[in-house]
């Protein structure tokens, strides 16, 4: 497995198994999987959607599949506006999904198909999370960015950092020395000391 995500309502688990280029999804009462759920070559990233599904980008697919706990044997995909998505995440309105070959977020509406708005980064993201007023956190190689969904970068701070999360208004990001907290504009930074690597940080469901 290289990424995990928790439905909206907290009732499913999705594991993305990259090799297989597939998702299982466990059923969190009863703790039972689900035959994995093929979605493209190179799954590498997956985000809970607000009806309760899940986003995944196939890097070397270049798509991404939605899937529906309910009924995934109907899981589909669409190819992106560019190339080797590697990241997902979704806000109430919008879907972003980071190009790491064009070095861009694209933001899809609802139902979409094609960007209604493209952020240009200058380098690409590895990690996404959303914030609250449709807008977006963005880890770049040397720094992290807002983004809204209009594709304006509203805030950089030169923060290197390989993962981020988000709960409420603030910000979770993974860097060196720890987990960095930040406000919604990126000021702050309290630091989490961790003693071990870690690879990934995700924020804590209520009741979860």
């Amino acid at each position: 497995p290289s990424q995990l995500a928790v439905s909206a309502d907290g009732a499913w688990l999705a594991v993305v198994n990259s090799l297989e280029g597939s998702v299982t999804l466990i059923a969190l009462d009863a703790f039972t999987a689900s035959a994995p759920i093929p979605t493209g070559e190179g799954a590498c990233a997956v985000t809970a959607m607000p009806g309760g599904g899940f986003a995944v980008a196939n890097a070397f697919a270049d798509t991404v599949s939605l899937i529906d706990p309910r009924q995934p044997d109907r899981a589909f995909g669409f190819s992106v506006a560019a190339r080797v998505p590697n990241a997902v995440a979704a806000s109430s309105a919008h879907l972003a999904v980071a190009s790491r070959a064009a070095a861009t977020v694209m933001f899809y509406p609802p139902g979409g198909r094609e960007p209604s708005a493209t952020a240009e980064l200058g380098a690409p993201a590895t990690a996404l999370a959303a914030l609250p007023g449709d807008r977006f956190v963005a880890a770049l190689p040397t720094e992290l960015a807002i983004l809204s969904s209009a594709g304006a970068v509203l805030h950089r701070a030169p923060i290197a950092a390989t993962d981020v999360t988000v709960s409420g208004d603030r910000i979770h990001a993974l860097t060196e020395g720890g987990v960095r907290v930040l406000n919604d504009d990126l000021t702050g930074g309290d630091l989490l000391a961790i003693d071990e690597p870690a690879s990934a940080v995700a924020a804590a469901r209520a009741g979860f």
